[in-house]
């Protein structure tokens, strides 16, 4: 049992999504993409075959880039929650 499991594991490990799919899940034009990877700000695509112009993006990949655009966006958002309060304290302060 444990062998088949491993096996699944390393299938799921080396399973590549393709552009159309990528693009779905982002919900950003082609274009967008693009604009993203040479920003640096999206995963580089792998080629598929020596060769081809097929490429895909590693799946452990896009989920590790999901959980680094997470986290910060969520420190973007606290940041700009504790900018809010300061300014709002600020605003509340009487003038000398």
């Amino acid at each position: 049992m444990l062998r088949r499991a491993a096996l699944v594991d390393d299938a799921r490990a080396r399973r590549f999504v393709r552009r159309k799919e990528v693009l779905a899940r982002y919900g950003v034009t082609n274009t967008t993409l693009y604009r993203w990877i040479r920003r640096g700000h999206f995963p580089l695509p792998q080629r598929l075959a020596k060769g081809a112009r097929t490429v895909g993006w590693p799946l452990t990949a896009l989920q590790a880039h999901d959980a680094t655009n997470e986290a910060q966006s969520l420190a973007e958002h606290v940041r700009v929650q504790h900018g809010a309060k300061k300014k709002a304290a600020q605003k509340r302060r009487p003038r000398a």
